[in-house]
């Protein structure tokens, strides 16, 4: 009996070596030659494509250990099969994983990660995930290379990890977080980003880690580390500027998608500087066309949410979404170029893109996530989308509202209000929701929010009086006339009103004369207390001109502008200032009439009290975009003048300002009509220039005064008028007095452009 042991150990040697406990026949094996068979079963695979796999494990199966399954799996991945099923190929790669430690593990986590699964496989597909998953929490081997490769297929997969498998990766790397190198700390940061693992003292680690290591990172890892840390919304300060460094000294070798990490994380953070800027904005012209759809996405984010929405630029980023195919993105790339495009202005309801856009949207309605709807609501309010699909958008928000945050209950809430969009249990929800995150309001989405309550007419106190208590409220930086009064753009577009009011007199005196009516009716769309006490810094402003302008020869407007600051106590606002030019000419007038609407209710009494010297006058407390449709059916002829001069605090003040004067140019044809705007960027500008343009002819007014000779630092507004008398001579000869009164220095730099849209 003594050759049993011998026998027996060269069984168990035959039965390691062919797989036998993953299936192998190993008694057919006796008198073969395994080692060679295995070495070209082997061979075979490394050969393979994507079919020839399929067809080799179809045929011999039974003989795949484990070096040849994984050689397999890496196999189809590099060349996917153009028919067959992987189902059997990935139920064995679920059956082996309990037994893979260290780099067969790592094999596998990296081939699962990047496999294409058809629809049939994806349930053997999802449970050898779930295998990985397992496997890895009770793997307690892995070197720190292999580590950072199976984290990183952990994020990638579409199932979630465990909870198990996250922790069991996240005190591996908390136990070596020094010994790391870049590159494995770039791979873990990036998927503890995607896995949204929060732990903000293990992240500043690894990103000192990251700046350590910067010099061996390629320019691949440096666009996945600007990603994973922006993402992981973690100041990392010292790293980001390493590289930004990089990318200026290296930016035309960078690909199309490492440049869309780069420039979604900057974006994202806010920390683009001019120079970055510009460099962005030259690369992005370069590679547009070879964006990607989750690159176009994040590029297409970035420019639009850093107010560097160009007209080329975004010519070529919608030439790439069309060139692409609007079905290939997923929904979250599709809400993002969505939304960057309708804040850019580069799509319009009716047009293409924005049909095919909605056509997608309609079909995947039902698997939108929170986010997407926020983003697409906010995109097709921002472009006057078609009102049943803001409903069928309206209805998908009610069902997804427990997961919208504060900025997208106040988007969605503004965006369904615009286009009166209003469907059963959307009003509770928003209320209910909007209540429990009240904290995390923005000063901007606050104000958004409280005027979409407005403009629906819900009566919401208990909501209301949040809003006001809430913390975003007081730090709201949106214009308020109190804290405005006297300021620089004040100061020019009263004197612009002032030159239009003339004008007009002037005209109203040649109807007169022929026997025609003579009387001005204006109408001020948010005219606010009427007068203010003037506070620092914008005293001397007020000074200068009272003092200032002695001994000058002016204009009639300017001089009838500085007149009427002396009559008063304080500085009057654009309805004193008109109805003070009127009173003073009403010998010359049949009669004046002038509406004033004021949304305020602490503005309302004190307007009252501020006019209530003057005759014809009408204040009316409500918001001018309702109200003021209603005098088009009560109103006997057109005003003369509307002068809109909005606090541009609501996300969709342009949206309301065009259809407003859409509105006005289609009752009223023969109004003049006055908007001031800020000139916060010139695309934005231009931007509105082109869409007024659509309304016919318009004048336009642009003013800067800088404090010093810089002029970054000047004080940048503007009129659009419609319409209007002649006014340019006037107004090119006071403008330039009024610049030289107002600058604190003869250096200071100062400009004024007039012209016809």
């Amino acid at each position: 009996m003594a050759w049993r042991p011998t026998a027996f150990w060269r069984l168990r040697r035959l039965e390691a070596f062919a797989g036998w406990r993953h299936g192998s026949n190993w008694r057919s094996l006796l008198g073969s030659k395994p080692r060679q068979k295995q070495r070209d079963l082997q061979q075979r695979l490394r050969d393979a494509k994507g079919d020839q796999v399929l067809q080799l494990f179809q045929r011999e199966g039974s003989f795949f250990d484990t070096i040849h399954l994984l050689t397999a799996l890496r196999a189809v991945v590099l060349s996917p099969p153009s028919s067959g099923s992987l189902g059997p190929l990935l139920k064995r790669a679920a059956a082996i994983a309990p037994e893979l430690t260290g780099n067969d593990l790592a094999a596998l986590a990296w081939s699962l990660a990047r496999l294409e699964v058809k629809l049939e496989d994806q349930a053997a597909f999802a449970t050898a995930a779930h295998a990985l998953s397992a496997a890895t929490t009770g793997c307690g081997t892995l070197k720190s290379a292999e580590l950072s490769v199976v984290a990183w297929a952990m994020a990638k997969l579409p199932q979630e990890p465990s909870e198990d498998a996250i922790q069991h990766v996240l005190q591996e790397v908390k136990a070596r977080v020094d010994q790391l190198t870049g590159k494995e700390t770039v791979n873990l940061v990036w998927a503890f980003s995607k896995m949204q693992v929060r732990d903000v003292n293990l992240i500043q680690q690894m990103a000192k880690r990251a700046v350590k290591d910067f010099s061996t990172l390629n320019r691949q890892d440096t666009g996945n580390a600007a990603w994973a840390f922006a993402k992981a919304d973690v100041s990392c300060e010292t790293l980001m500027s390493r590289i930004r460094e990089k990318f200026l000294s290296e930016s035309d070798a960078f690909d199309a998608q490492e440049f869309a990490s780069i420039i979604w994380a900057f974006a994202w953070l806010d920390a683009a500087d001019e120079v970055l800027l510009r460099r962005f904005r030259g690369t992005a012209l370069k590679v547009a066309g070879q964006l990607n759809c989750g690159g176009l996405a994040r590029v297409s984010w970035a420019f639009a949410s850093m107010a560097e929405a160009q007209g080329p630029l975004f010519g070529q980023l919608k030439s790439s979404a069309r060139r692409l195919g609007l079905g290939s993105f997923g929904s979250t790339e599709l809400s993002k170029i969505t939304w960057a495009f309708a804040k850019a202005e580069e799509i319009e309801a009716g047009e293409p893109l924005m049909l095919d856009i909605a056509r997608q949207v309609e079909e995947r309605m039902a698997t939108l996530n929170a986010r997407d709807v926020d983003m697409m609501a906010w995109a097709f309010a921002k472009v006057n989308a078609d009102t049943e699909l803001m409903a069928r958008l309206a209805k998908q928000a009610v069902h997804l509202a427990p997961h919208l945050d504060a900025q997208g209950l106040a988007n969605c809430a503004a965006a369904f209000a615009l286009l009166r969009v209003a469907v059963s249990g959307w009003r509770p929800v928003l209320v209910r929701r909007s209540a429990e995150e009240i904290l995390h309001f923005s000063a901007q989405a606050l104000c958004d929010l409280r005027w979409a309550l407005t403009v629906q007419g819900w009566v919401e106190p208990t909501l209301e009086n949040a809003i006001a208590t809430a913390p975003g409220w007081a730090e709201r930086s949106d214009y308020v006339h109190e804290t405005q009064a006297g300021a620089v753009a004040d100061c020019f577009k009263h004197l612009v009103l002032v030159a239009l009011l003339q004008n007009l007199q002037d005209a109203c005196l040649g109807n007169a004369n022929h026997g025609d009516d003579s009387s001005i009716f204006y109408v001020d769309t948010h005219a606010g207390a009427g007068l203010y006490e003037v506070k620092e810094p914008h005293r001397e402003n007020l000074r200068r001109l009272l003092s200032g302008s002695h001994g000058l020869e002016m204009p009639a407007s300017l001089h009838a502008y500085i007149d009427c600051l002396n009559r008063f106590e304080g500085y009057p606002g654009s309805p004193v200032v008109a109805l003070d030019f009127l009173a003073r000419h009403r010998s010359t007038l049949s009669e004046q009439r002038a509406v004033l609407f004021e949304a305020a209710r602490s503005n309302v009494q004190r307007l009252c009290d501020h006019v209530k010297g003057f005759s014809g006058v009408e204040v009316l407390h409500e918001d001018a975009y309702r109200g003021l449709p209603k005098l088009f059916t009560v109103s006997p002829r057109s005003p003369h003048l509307v002068f809109i001069d909005p606090p541009y605090d609501l996300c969709f003040a342009d949206n309301l300002n065009f259809t407003l004067v859409q509105q006005i140019q289609q009752h009223w044809p023969e109004s003049c009509v006055a908007i001031w705007y800020p000139m916060r960027d010139d695309n934005r500008s231009r931007r509105l220039y082109r869409r007024m343009s659509r309304l016919g002819s318009v004048l336009v007014c642009e003013f800067a005064l800088s404090p010093s000779s810089c002029p970054k630092a000047a004080v940048r507004t503007g009129m659009l008028l419609l319409r209007p008398p002649v006014v340019e001579g006037e107004l090119h000869q006071a403008l330039p007095l009024l610049a030289e009164i107002l600058a604190k220095s003869p250096e200071a730099y100062r400009s004024h452009n007039i012209f016809w849209l």
